[in-house]
């Protein structure tokens, strides 16, 4: 099982590796230490090859944070085992006429948030790109953390929009602009719901020993 953020830029300009890198590793150790966590962490990123070989690529950090369908990013905290694997996808018909990028944006987004987002959601349609981070089952703490903050922190260099289909956080706080997103994620006192608030509190609890100073 894998849960998945979606991220639709709301500008042109694409964000360098480095500059997501940078947003993202500062939110994270912000979160770390919100929790006592005394360890700082600097996430990495590689692309590498869909096919079976998944070969690894050289990653020019300095060059725009986008790559073709036949390669995918892996965004990793040193020293902790797993990551997240992110995808760049331009919205446009497949060969059945299907676009998920603009059926999320048009069909998944409904009723009040729909109008509270439709300035946003026109110049999404408008740019037409879109990034998904995804985290598979049984994933640290700290990547359950990190690869939402991820996705936070390119929305919030795009001025772009987060969403979830498949449940990657309380469905009630999303879709999100960043800076609402990178204020509640992870954060048990700010969501409602007792079972997201219970799975981030017991994640928490396991950040010191996957992260304990070296």
């Amino acid at each position: 099982m894998s849960t998945t953020f979606d991220v639709f830029p709301s500008r042109d300009d694409v964000p360098t590796f480095r500059a997501l890198l940078d947003v993202a590793s500062a939110h994270l150790n912000t979160f770390l230490a919100d929790h006592s966590v005394r360890r700082e962490v600097a996430l990495t990123v590689e692309l590498r090859t869909t096919d079976d070989a998944s070969r690894n690529l050289l990653t020019d950090l300095d060059g725009p944070c986008w790559w073709p369908s036949s390669q995918y990013a892996w965004f990793t905290v040193p020293g902790v085992p797993g990551g997240t694997d992110a995808y760049a996808d331009k919205m446009q018909p497949d060969a059945d006429g299907y676009d998920l990028g603009r059926s999320i944006l048009t069909e998944e987004i409904v009723g009040p948030k729909a109008n509270e987002f439709g300035d946003l959601i026109g110049q999404a349609l408008r740019v037409g790109r879109r990034w998904s981070f995804r985290r598979s089952a049984g994933q640290p703490a700290v990547i359950n953390v990190a690869y939402g903050l991820l996705a936070g922190s390119l929305a919030q260099l795009t001025d772009g929009i987060i969403h979830s289909i498949d449940s990657a956080w309380d469905h009630r706080l999303l879709p999100a602009r960043a800076a609402e997103f990178l204020s509640r994620y992870f954060r048990p006192e700010r969501t409602e719901d007792p079972e997201w608030r219970g799975w981030a509190a017991e994640c928490i609890e396991s950040l010191a020993d996957e992260l304990k100073a070296e």
